[in-house]
């Protein structure tokens, strides 16, 4: 919440702002400004945790009641929390009208930035899909970028233990790739088994034109069956993308933690007087 607040304050509103009634100026603002929006996913895939939370503590609860009375707010904390979640689509919302009333102007920004909100909005919805029983924290796990069904056959040296391929539901994440089991009566995603990015080779067959593999740097092998070869190709391009720009980050990082200790240990050392 302080996040999302930070950015409209500082960044977002001032620029908004500024532009005035100038419709291309306003698109682009917000592709600009696109990248930021992501904080919303994690926003919305915690919102989960709270509802869940508020239920527990129940509608009645006093130390609730009496914020809320303190404050002299009309409306309950669950109304509040999801104002961001609303104010997220009234932006879709306002670009769309922008584009739809205007008559004279041109706005290929503005038709971008419609393009790029309705873009952030399929992947705060894609973020709240519910994933259960991952072992860690799925907000460290940074974007969501992408997913869907598949077919698997798994095997942890070269030779194949099973022919028989499952029905899974696979999340590319930045640092992480999940699969899971879709539970059809709920709509869950109970969790099976993960692959880091970190150290991931990735095997494409040209011959198999819907199939390619995956080894851990751990040795654990997953034949990955898709549905089109279309499919195949945009599975394959996203992971190696994830794959190039995870290990260009954990190069910055490196990079910062040993200038941090440089300076550590130079400003450690005693001085010298002579």
């Amino acid at each position: 919440m302080d996040e999302i607040h930070h950015f409209h304050e500082t960044f977002l509103h001032p620029a908004l702002v500024k532009c005035g009634h100038n419709l291309n100026e306003i698109g682009r603002v917000f592709l600009e400004y696109s990248d930021n929006f992501e904080i919303y996913s994690i926003y919305c895939r915690n919102s989960k945790k709270s509802e869940e939370l508020r239920r527990i503590l129940g509608m009645k609860n006093a130390f609730l009641q009496s914020c809320q009375n303190k404050l002299n707010h009309a409306l309950p904390l669950s109304a509040y929390l999801l104002k961001p979640i609303q104010r997220l689509t009234k932006y879709q919302l306002l670009i769309e009208q922008l584009v739809k009333y205007n008559q004279s102007e041109s706005i290929g920004q503005l038709t971008k930035a419609l393009e790029v909100m309705l873009k952030c909005l399929r992947l705060v919805n894609d973020s709240m899909k519910n994933i259960t029983g991952y072992p860690n924290n799925l907000t460290n796990l940074g974007r969501l970028i992408h997913h869907g069904s598949v077919e698997i056959e798994t095997k942890r040296n070269r030779v194949r233990v099973s022919m028989r391929a499952m029905s899974r539901y696979m999340f590319l994440y930045e640092r992480v790739l999940i699969l899971c089991k879709k539970q059809e009566t709920t709509g869950d995603f109970n969790f099976k088994f993960e692959f880091e990015l970190d150290g991931l080779k990735i095997e494409d067959d040209k011959s198999k034109q819907n199939r390619f593999s995956l080894r851990s740097k751990e040795g654990r092998f997953l034949s990955i069956v898709l549905f089109s070869k279309e499919s195949k190709m945009n599975w394959v391009r996203e992971i190696k993308r994830s794959i190039i720009s995870l290990q260009n980050t954990l190069i910055e990082e490196d990079e910062v933690q040993t200038q941090n200790f440089q300076f550590r240990r130079t400003i450690s050392q005693p001085m010298v007087v002579i």
